[in-house]
């Protein structure tokens, strides 16, 4: 089993108290969990404007482009290291 995008480098799960990985409902890969950070931007940015901006200003301090680049940037280095 691939390493989960949760687990640190020290071996400890980010999400749950207690790691057990096996049938965790919340294991992706580092890849998967990119994937989906990636679908779940590009449907902010398909939203009305009045929705898309409340989410871009609550969430992303107004800049969502910032956070697409830091997005594409981290996939680019992921598929570099696979």
């Amino acid at each position: 089993m691939e390493n989960c995008f949760a687990e640190t480098a020290n071996g400890r799960c980010l999400i749950l108290t207690e790691k057990k990985c096996e049938g965790c409902p919340f294991y992706k890969s580092k890849q998967e969990f990119l994937a989906d950070r990636l679908k779940s931007l590009d449907r902010i940015r398909e939203l009305p404007p009045e929705s898309f901006n409340s989410i871009v200003n609550t969430y992303y301090g107004g800049n969502l482009s910032e956070e697409y680049e830091s997005l594409l940037k981290a996939i680019a280095e992921n598929e570099q290291e696979v």
